[in-house]
């Protein structure tokens, strides 16, 4: 015991007890983490899921191993390949996404909106620059990276906006700027996971408003985790007043319309989260 305390400090020996008082697992299927099994080689790009690398910092110099995908549910990660072509939104806006729609990817958004889990935003935002990369590299010059913004009582409430994170992120990689003062929310809108398509828009019609002009010449990227019917996606570069050929739309996922079967996964991970009325 002595011997382990030399080697790995205080700060070690209290990662250890942490650990043990309360056994991490994944936030898919419940399977404890860390794993004893060595992942499979098509897994390691997602290897900080499951091996503790992604970290929070607990106190001084002292952080706790995060983990939130055991390697059998990170494996079911799939990246949108890269000959995919961006989605066309029904305005016309492309919609660029890293990842196919999938229960993995939307245990993660979970994760980062609703649990806290603010750690991911710079891994998951490394994904979102990838992706935009490989699909439209004409967007990375003169763009702005501009995330929806939440109701100023949501943000306070959450304590950070998964959106601006995510964009921050995407600009440390892509050294894009990043303006989170171009757009606000004026009014608070329910949760739009549990509304069809023609509901999501009325929910979000006039919820943004642009604070100044746009700059001559800049072309938006607007950031999101999640685009399902794109109501508002639509809501907030209408705001902006964007059009379809100066904008796109960046995502970790598009998961199609509210009637799309695929969007079913959105509802469920919304649904876990009852208090979250307003986004």
């Amino acid at each position: 015991m002595l011997q382990r305390i030399g080697r790995r400090g205080l700060g070690g020996l209290l990662q250890d007890c942490i650990a043990a008082l309360f056994p991490a697992s994944c936030r898919r299927c419940g399977r404890g983490l860390p794993g004893r099994e060595p992942p499979p080689r098509a897994v390691r790009p997602y290897t900080p899921l499951f091996a503790g690398s992604l970290q929070r910092t607990a106190c001084g110099s002292v952080s706790i191993p995060l983990y939130t995908l055991c390697p059998a549910c990170a494996g079911t990660l799939r990246r949108v390949p890269r000959i995919a072509a961006p989605v066309a939104t029904d305005a016309g806006w492309r919609c660029i996404a890293a990842f196919e729609p999938e229960p993995s990817v939307f245990a993660l958004v979970h994760a980062l909106k609703y649990q806290g889990v603010h750690e991911l935003a710079p891994w998951l935002g490394a994904f979102m620059a990838a992706a935009l990369r490989h699909h439209d590299r004409d967007l990375l010059a003169g763009s702005v990276l501009v995330p929806v913004p939440l109701h100023p009582k949501r943000e306070a409430e959450r304590g950070f906006n998964q959106s601006a994170l995510l964009a921050a992120a995407v600009g440390h990689r892509l050294g894009l700027p990043v303006d989170t003062m171009l757009l606000r929310r004026r009014r608070a809108t329910r949760s739009q996971a549990r509304l069809d398509t023609s509901s999501r828009r009325t929910n979000v019609r006039d919820a943004f408003e642009r604070r100044r002009p746009l700059p001559a010449g800049v072309r938006i990227l607007l950031v999101d985790d999640v685009v399902t019917s794109g109501a508002t996606a639509h809501a907030a570069l209408l705001a902006l007043g964007c059009e379809p050929a100066r904008a796109a739309i960046l995502c970790l996922c598009h998961a199609g319309g509210a009637a799309d079967p695929r969007s079913t996964a959105t509802a469920a991970v919304c649904a876990r989260s009852p208090t979250e009325s307003s986004l």
